[in-house]
């Protein structure tokens, strides 16, 4: 008898932390971990998964980089992680501009 066994499945991402409270100008950045057990590459989305970063959010490897925190970055970013088994998403994280 032959038996086939997919050693794998699709990552489950996991972006920290959930909520960055900072004043307006502050850098930020979240992290992305994969829960991958092979390897699998990450990519940042704003607004849904398939949307691409505002102006000033840059990924930098498992990172995502606010360069200046503003209203205008209210809104949630999402982490993708895609391996040789599919793709998952993570929970959504968000930047909170406070005054004072």
């Amino acid at each position: 008898m032959l038996f086939c066994f997919s050693e794998g499945e699709p990552p489950r991402p996991v972006a920290t932390p959930p909520l960055h409270q900072t004043k307006p100008g502050t850098e930020v950045r979240f992290h992305c971990d994969p829960h991958s057990s092979t390897p699998a590459r990450i990519k940042w989305s704003y607004g849904d998964a398939d949307s691409p970063l505002p102006e000033g959010v840059r990924e930098e490897g498992d990172q995502l980089i606010v360069e200046s925190a503003s209203e205008e970055l209210d809104g949630e970013f999402f982490c993708s992680a895609t391996n040789d088994f599919g793709t998952g998403v993570s929970n959504p994280v968000k930047v909170e501009v406070t005054e004072g």
